[in-house]
């Protein structure tokens, strides 16, 4: 399962080591996948985990790939999406981040479409979404917004939140769009 993924990944080649300026530190979760967020929607919910073996730092950037996975796979024109890699920089020092790359991909692995995105802008991480703990923990050390919910494998990862969603999925549906409390809150 997810063997296009594992190739993918066995391509990327040997993980550089991370260089941050004085006085910043590095995660000391160094490899699997880490949980940095989650999230209801009407409907589903949406599980987020910092892919580490690809955690790269040069300076006060931080480039990373996250594996996000609804709950509930998501219907397209090219097939069903069980899980979308995205790949984001971090600039630890301005708080911002840009998506520079995004992947879908089915439950058996394939790539269902793959964008680069030309020029990203620089997004604020805002107050209130997961975008303030997975800086914080990507950027400074701090311990991940969810403990050390680590996984070797993106199946292990994947098969966690499975579990979760099927302890909260009774609550899926009775989420209130735009309600403040079930409001995607992702960056």
């Amino acid at each position: 399962m997810f063997t296009a993924l594992a190739m993918a990944m066995a391509l990327m080649g040997p993980i550089d080591d991370a260089e941050a300026p004085a006085g910043a530190s590095a995660p000391t979760i160094t490899s699997g996948f880490v949980m940095i967020g989650a999230f209801k929607e009407p409907g589903n919910m949406q599980f987020g985990f910092a892919d580490m073996s690809t955690y790269r730092r040069t300076g006060n950037l931080v480039d990373i790939w996250e594996n996000w996975m609804p709950y509930r796979a998501i219907p397209t024109s090219r097939g069903t999406v069980a899980y979308y890699r995205r790949r984001f920089t971090f600039d630890c020092v301005a708080r911002t981040d840009a998506m520079t790359e995004i992947k879908s991909f089915s439950a058996d692995g394939q790539l269902l479409r793959g964008d680069v995105v030309d020029n990203p802008p620089n997004e604020p991480i805002n107050p209130g979404t997961v975008g303030v703990p997975t800086l914080a923990f990507l950027c400074e050390g701090a311990e991940p917004a969810y403990g050390r919910m680590q996984y070797a494998t993106w199946d292990k990862a994947a098969e966690a939140a499975r579990k979760i969603g099927d302890a909260n999925f009774k609550d899926l549906d009775q989420a209130e769009p735009g309600s403040e409390s079930n409001a995607p809150k992702h960056r």
